[in-house]
């Protein structure tokens, strides 16, 4: 068993204090922090501005904008945008059928016209009950406006416009300026088995000996991520990186603006870092790896080295495996890439299956499922040889069961959302296509494991069964490897506690055992609750010798809590 010292989570560290305090009495408040600040508007500042059928008036939660007759509407004062280049509003108000509907102007030397916010996410560590825009741009914008119509039954309780700027700076290079000056040591690419003689590799380019595959990435250094944005006063991680093999690839887009130039996307980048760190809590961005519309891959959520709590020098870029902040009670098992955009606003250019976007999609996509041995398709029931998409049974970490969940899916798949759009989702079972015709380098064969239960009681024997699917042409089956990956989430708090399974390090990697060819089945006996997933892929002999297989296979049991008494 794998143990380590139990840490404050992100939730016990802002109610320590990251939080904004309570408000003043009139006007709005101001917070400011290395990349952002904060204008507030709650309880009698919302006086200064326009109450159209609504009224300031006193509830549950205290003093909110509430409607007065149909067609109620508020509309803000005019709130100076000095040194911002994006512009992030959230709020605290009504959900369910009576949603408050935001829009927002701004001026430079004349005022726009309104447009309506877009919703990226309902409730965040730092804000668990507000409601989360995606983020608009506004460099060179002075003033901004917001208005909330009111339908019967809603209400606003506190308005909150962050105003970020990402533009370059000290902290902040932008990405040509750093590839003009060559990387830096720091900023050098590092996973087992990176091959770093300079003749070998060009540029920043990822290897992953142990599926071959290979990637092109923009590392958090050269797009300018401010890394203290990440840490405490002390220099240490607010959110500890957890890692957990992905059994899922999620696509996103960042419902961002279209219409940034090659030189602006960094900053579009920097910007969604800030927001996901230091507005909505989490401390780091959310996505695994992002994708702008040139083509370029960056790399999203930090992952293993370059902190002081492991003593490592050297940072991996684009760590397998590290959890990110993406998809709610999905992210402990799946990577997340966000492309760089609206795609159902105007300027869209990924209408179809071509471009730098697409085959920059394409790449990831290949390259995680690759490193992962994710079967994105899988024959299917048809004599001719067609191929359906790929599911898993996966257990979320809220120990709920998400029944048949694709292996390559959108957003809107795991949560109430309509990202990352309908051109998006129309364009994922071509990108299930290519992505399976990219890794043809070595066998096609996955491994089929059955289980006779999901669910078992702690002590009681887990036991799996596996048969290999028929190798391709030129290739025969050599044997196995296989990984028991098992960790404990606790209710409370992102770290897990790791069970079995995996490197006793604060950084973890799984452990992958052999078997032979002839195993068939393997029996485990769990120790505590928590979830097991047995993982195997097969080995192929081919003119080339032993290599691994493309796809692996897994199954997950469920073992639960004990079932808290109740009082009499």
């Amino acid at each position: 068993m794998v143990t380590r010292p139990r840490r404050l989570t992100r939730r016990q560290l802002l109610a320590g204090g990251a939080t904004v305090a309570g408000a003043l009495a009139f006007g709005p408040r101001w917070r400011a922090t290395a990349a952002s600040r904060s204008i507030v508007d709650e309880a009698n500042a919302f006086l200064g501005g326009d109450l159209e059928d609504a009224g300031l008036l006193t509830g549950e939660g205290g003093l909110a904008l509430r409607p007065l007759a149909a067609g109620a509407r508020y509309t803000s004062v005019a709130h100076r945008l000095s040194a911002a280049s994006h512009l992030g509003v959230h709020w605290l108000g009504s959900a369910g059928p009576a949603v408050p509907r935001f829009e927002v102007r701004t001026a430079g030397r004349q005022w726009s016209a309104w447009e309506p916010l877009v919703v990226e996410r309902v409730g965040a560590p730092a804000a668990p009950d507000d409601v989360f825009a995606a983020l608009r741009y506004v460099a060179g914008e002075s003033r901004v406006q917001y208005r909330v119509a009111l339908p019967p039954g809603s209400w606003v309780g506190r308005v909150t416009l962050a105003l970020i700027d990402a533009r370059p700076g000290e902290k902040a290079p932008a990405v040509r300026a750093q590839a003009a000056a060559g990387f830096t040591p720091r900023s050098r690419l590092v996973v087992p088995g990176l091959a770093v003689d300079p003749a070998l590799v060009s540029g920043p380019r990822l290897y992953d000996p142990v599926s071959g595959s290979a990637l092109e990435v923009v590392p958090r250094a050269a797009w300018g991520a401010d890394e203290s944005l990440r840490k405490d006063d002390g220099g240490y991680e607010r959110w500890h990186e957890m890692f957990v093999p992905p059994r899922l690839l999620v696509v996103h887009h960042t419902a961002t603006r279209n219409n940034y130039g090659e030189d602006e996307a960094a900053a579009e980048v920097r910007s969604i870092y800030a927001y996901h760190a230091l507005v909505q809590g989490w401390w780091d961005i959310g996505y695994n790896a992002l994708i702008d519309r040139f083509g370029n891959v960056y790399e999203g959520r930090h992952g293993r080295g370059g902190d002081l709590e492991d003593g490592s020098l050297w940072p991996e870029s684009l760590s397998a495996g590290v959890s990110g902040g993406h998809a709610k009670h999905h992210n402990y098992g799946s990577a997340g890439v966000a492309l760089l955009g609206e795609s159902t606003a105007p300027g869209w250019e990924m209408d179809g299956p071509w471009g730098a976007r697409w085959e920059a999609l394409v790449r990831y996509s290949s390259f995680e499922a690759g490193r992962c041995f994710l079967p994105l398709l899988r024959p299917g029931a048809a004599n001719d040889g067609s191929l359906e998409t790929a599911v898993v049974d996966f257990l979320r970490s809220d120990d709920e069961w998400h029944e048949a969940a694709p292996r390559l899916s959108g957003h809107r798949d795991f949560e109430q959302t309509y990202c990352p759009g309908d051109p998006v989702i129309a364009l994922l079972p071509e990108l299930r296509r290519q992505v399976h015709a990219s890794l043809a380098a070595t066998s096609r064969t996955g491994v089929a494991v059955t289980a006779p239960a999901r669910e078992g009681p702690p002590g009681a024997p887990l036991s799996w069964s596996w048969a290999p699917e028929v190798p391709d042409e030129g290739w025969s089956l050599a044997g196995y490897e296989f990984c028991v990956e098992a960790w404990f989430k606790p209710e409370e708090g992102d770290d897990l506690d790791y069970v079995d399974g995996y490197t006793n390090e604060r950084q973890p990697r799984p452990l992958w055992g052999d078997l032979p060819a002839s195993a068939t089945s393997l029996t485990y006996r769990p120790s505590r609750p928590g979830q097991y997933t047995l993982h195997v892929r097969p080995l192929v002999r081919g003119a080339r010798g032993v290599r691994r297989a493309a796809f692996a296979g897994s199954h997950t049991y469920r073992v639960p809590r004990p079932l808290r008494p109740t009082a009499p």
